[in-house]
C-alpha cells in the first residue's frame, strides 16, 4: 500500500531481486505510470483514500491477490491534503485481518503547540490516528528514535532511509571537469538539496561571513526550489553584495543530480534546533541526506530531537541553528584538508553499512520474522 513513491519503488525493486512477487496499490495518479515498465505489478485504483468505496476495493483485492504480507508506506499528507487520513486505521485494520501487516511511517504527526490553534487542531487527529495505525498493525518502523518516541519503541524498529540514486563519490578530474562545466572550476562549494531551502537564513549569512574571507567560496543549491524562495535568497543574496557566488540548479534527472552534488565540498543538512512548531535535528529521515552520505561528502547537520544517536559520530553536529556555529564549522573544514578526508571516510562507511538498498531490505525482513509474521 503506497503513500509515499519513489521509497516503494525501491524497496519493491530490491524485494523482486529476492524472489519475492510483488503488488503495488496506490492513488490514481499519472506520475506513477512509468511503474509499469518494472518488474512487479502496479494497481493505481484508489480514488480517494478515504472513501467508503476503498475499503471494499481493499477486500476485492486481498481476496483476488490472498498476500502473504501486506506492507504500508505511512505518509499522513500523502493520504489526505490535510494529513488527516481518518479512513486508513479502518484499511489496516482490514487489511491486518486479512493477512500479516506491517507499517513504515515515514511521518507521524506535527508538534503540537498549545499556543498553535492550527497545530492543535491538526496535530491532536493526527496523533489519534497514528496511534489507531499503530495499534492495527502487527508490527511497524520508522526513520528516527524521535518517530520511534512517538510511536511505541517496543513494536516500533528504526530502519534509516536510504538514497533513491546510486551515487558514489567522483574522482577528482571528473569533478574538475564538471566544474569547469558549470562555470565553478576552483571554486569551494556549499551546498544543500530539496524542496526549499533549510535553515535558510542561518545558511545564507554564514555563508555571506565565510566568503568574505574566502573568496573561492561559492554556494550552489540544487533541485527545485519554490519561486517566492528563489527570489528572496536572491535578493537577500544582492543586499549583502554576493549575488554571483549563490547559483540554482533548478530541476535535476538522477544523473545530473550526481554531477551536482558530487562536486560540493561541503554539504549542509540544517534543521531547525529549538522550534515549538517543527520537529528538530538532523536525522536518517531523508533520502537527500543518505544521498549526500552516500556520494562521500562531508555533512553539516544540527542537533535535536530527531537525531540518530550515532550520527556524532558519523557527520558534524551543531549544538544548535546558528550563525556563528556554522560559520565556524565551514572554516574548520576548509583550513583542515585532513578533516575533510576522515568526514568523507565516514560518510562514506555509514552509507555503505547503514544507508543502502540492500541493508534497508534486510532490516525489514528481519523484524518481520521476530514478529513470526510469514
Amino acid at each position: 500500500m503506497d503513500g509515499v513513491g519513489d521509497y516503494t519503488f525501491s524497496l519493491a525493486k530490491e524485494l523482486v531481486q529476492r524472489g519475492k512477487d510483488i503488488s503495488v496499490i496506490c492513488a490514481q495518479k499519472d506520475s506513477i505510470n512509468t511503474l509499469h515498465k518494472q518488474p512487479f505489478r502496479v494497481a493505481p485504483v484508489v480514488k480517494d483514500w478515504n472513501h467508503a468505496k476503498t475499503g471494499r476495493l481493499l477486500k476485492k483485492l486481498i481476496k483476488a491477490n490472498k498476500p502473504d504480507l501486506i506492507i504500508w508506506q505511512y505518509v499522513p499528507h500523502s493520504f489526505n491534503p490535510y494529513g488527516i487520513p481518518r479512513k486508513v486505521p479502518k484499511w489496516v485494520k482490514i487489511c491486518s485481518s486479512h493477512a500479516p501487516t506491517f507499517v513504515f511511517f515515514h511521518e507521524v504527526r506535527i508538534k503540537i503547540n498549545p499556543r498553535n490553534y492550527k497545530s492543535i487542531l491538526l496535530g491532536i487527529p493526527m496523533a489519534w490516528i497514528s496511534r489507531k495505525v499503530l495499534k492495527a498493525a502487527h508490527a511497524t518502523a520508522t526513520s528516527n528514535p524521535g518517530y520511534q518516541q512517538l510511536l511505541d519503541p517496543q513494536k516500533t524498529r528504526i530502519i534509516p532511509v536510504p538514497s533513491n540514486f546510486n551515487l558514489k563519490p567522483l574522482a577528482p578530474l571528473q569533478k574538475d571537469q564538471i566544474k569547469v562545466k558549470l562555470g565553478l572550476e576552483g571554486k569551494f562549494i556549499i551546498g544543500t538539496f530539496g524542496q526549499g531551502v533549510r535553515g535558510q537564513q542561518t545558511l545564507i549569512h554564514s555563508f555571506v561571513d565565510f566568503a568574505r574571507q574566502k573568496p573561492q567560496a561559492h554556494l550552489h543549491l540544487i533541485g527545485g526550489i519554490r519561486k517566492e524562495q528563489k527570489i528572496e535568497i536572491e535578493n537577500l543574496a544582492e543586499t549583502l553584495g554576493l549575488r554571483s557566488k549563490i547559483t540554482f540548479s533548478g530541476y535535476l534527472s538522477a544523473d545530473e543530480i550526481r554531477d551536482h552534488l558530487g562536486i560540493l565540498d561541503i554539504y549542509c543538512m540544517l534543521e531547525p534546533s529549538h522550534s515549538k512548531t517543527t520537529w528538530t535535528g538532523t536525522s536518517t529521515r531523508s533520502g537527500t541526506f543518505a544521498a549526500a552520505l552516500q556520494a562521500g561528502l562531508p555533512v553539516i547537520g544540527v542537533e535535536g530531537e530527531l537525531n540518530n544517536k550515532e550520527l556524532k559520530e558519523v557527520i558534524i553536529l551543531l549544538p544548535k541553528l546558528e550563525q556563528k556555529l556554522l560559520t565556524e564549522a565551514l572554516f574548520s573544514l576548509e583550513e583542515d584538508e585532513a578533516r575533510i578526508r576522515s568526514q568523507q571516510e565516514k560518510s562514506l562507511k555509514y552509507a555503505k553499512e547503514v544507508l543502502n538498498w540492500d541493508q534497508t531490505t534486510t532490516q525489514y525482513l528481519h523484524w518481520i520474522e521476530e514478529h513470526n509474521i510469514k
